[in-house]
Parts: structure tokens; sequence; C-alpha cells
């Protein structure tokens, strides 16, 4: 059974791969229009949708059980340095850092990379 960690790995290398990652939508076809996350035709995903993404290939529900619990962690774990996000917000939220303007994927990736070390044991 996969954890929330090896959930958000996974969700991380969803959208690693140059051109993986968009804004605005949690996920999108080549042509830059909004699909489902399982679409066949998704090639880019959002920092939620791609976690959304590995969730439903883990054959979970990210509205119960176990599924819930890797949503949970993307928006209660405390990741140094993303706290006061630039957006100014008083709480963290992983959709507001993703689609902030002049975000890049590289920063979403470095997100995900230091929420993992966060919760490596």
């Amino acid at each position: 059974m996969n954890t929330p960690l090896d959930l958000i790995r996974i969700a991380r290398g969803i959208i690693a791969a140059p051109g993986a990652w968009c804004q605005t939508s949690f996920a999108r076809m080549s042509n830059g229009e909004p699909c489902a996350v399982e679409d066949a035709r998704a090639v880019s995903w959002c920092a939620s949708g791609a976690t959304i993404l590995a969730i439903r290939r883990a054959g979970m529900n990210e509205g119960h059980d176990d599924g819930a619990a890797v949503i949970d962690v993307l928006y209660r774990t405390h990741v140094a340095g993303y706290a006061d996000s630039k957006e100014g917000d008083e709480a963290f939220s992983p959709v507001k850092f993703n689609d902030f303007d002049h975000r890049t994927q590289d920063e979403v990736v470095a997100w995900f990379d230091a929420l993992i070390a966060e919760l490596t044991p």
C-alpha cells in the first residue's frame, strides 16, 4: 500500500518532465485546453492535479481514506520557506502557489522536493 509520502513522490514525478506542468487547470491537453486528470489526452498537470492522478492510479479516491490523507498533507505540512508564500496569503495553498503569476515549473518541483524532504523520516 502506498503511503502519503509515496504518492507525493509519484505526483512530483508526474510534473517533473519538461512540459508536464500547467497552471489554472488540474490537467491540460497538448492544445492547452483543460481536461480531466485521467484523460488519455492529458499531457500536463498542476501540483494538485498530479497528486489526484497519483492517488487515482493507486486505486484510491482523493475524497476518502488514504487519498484524503495525501491531500491533507499537501495543505497542512509546514515546509520551510513556503509557509509565507509570495502571494501574501496567511495560509499556504498548493493551488494558489501553483497558479501564482510568474510561477515556474522548477519552483513547483522544488516545493515538492522540500515537502518530500520534510516528510522523509
